[in-house]
């Protein structure tokens, strides 16, 4: 641990450990929530598109607040209903 001293007390400050040593944004996609960046990264497709996706109601967001997030479970769900089977 890391030991300070407060220059107004003169009294000791322990450090405490973070939360997580992981960004914020690497905690996001622990949670499973991902933003429109890595949300098209996972599916391989451009920005434009999942964003038009969103707009169609032709995939499942998530609001927290004014942002919009995808489940990986979404976006799976997503795939595995338009998935299409050889005709062979």
């Amino acid at each position: 641990m890391d030991e300070r001293v407060d220059t107004r007390t003169r009294r000791s400050i322990t450090a405490e450990p973070a939360v997580s040593a992981l960004p914020v944004q690497d905690r996001r996609v622990e949670s499973g929530l991902l933003d429109l960046v890595q949300a098209s990264r996972y599916l391989g497709t451009s920005e434009r598109h999942l964003r038009r996706l969103w707009q169609e109601r032709r995939i499942t967001v998530v609001k927290v607040g004014r942002r919009v997030r995808f489940t990986r479970r979404d976006l799976d769900a997503y795939i595995d209903a338009n998935r299409h089977r050889a005709v062979r």
